[in-house]
């Protein structure tokens, strides 16, 4: 089993739990309240739809340049990804929070960032300490 698989099997695990959490804040909603909460996100979706694809683009075209070290460009995309995830989330929480949802569907909604961001950062830390130690094998 590769080093990688570990952090493949938490990121899955918490991903799927964040899903569940997330199922479980929505039921705390009324139909009108899901509503509005699509409603209250349609901007946004598009908004980080295209940061995410501009970020992207950015590191390829980087990536195809001697201009800045892959390592680095890979500490600085992985570093960007954390930080847009965690943006959208706290974003997302305060602006769920001024649409007076309730306490109980926002209490579920947390736990499922919390969940999601501790996947992404399980899966980042290990590609890259997978990749570091495959580099060094070379």
């Amino acid at each position: 089993m590769t080093f990688l698989l570990l952090p493949v099997i938490f990121f899955l695990g918490l991903t799927i739990l964040a899903r569940v959490l997330n199922e479980k804040a929505l039921k705390q909603l009324s139909a009108e309240q899901k509503g509005l909460l699509i409603q209250a996100f349609s901007k946004t979706r598009i908004i980080t739809v295209v940061a995410l694809s501009v970020m992207i683009l950015a590191f390829l075209l980087l990536s195809q340049t001697s201009a800045i070290n892959s390592w680095m460009l890979m500490y600085l995309y992985f570093g960007g990804v954390l930080l847009y995830i965690v943006g959208i989330s706290v974003f997302g929480y305060f602006k769920q929070r001024q649409l007076q949802l309730p306490a109980t569907y926002l209490k579920w909604y947390l736990y499922s960032v919390i969940a999601r961001t501790i996947a992404m950062i399980i899966l980042i830390l290990g590609m890259m300490l997978y990749f570091q130690n495959a580099d060094k094998s070379i």
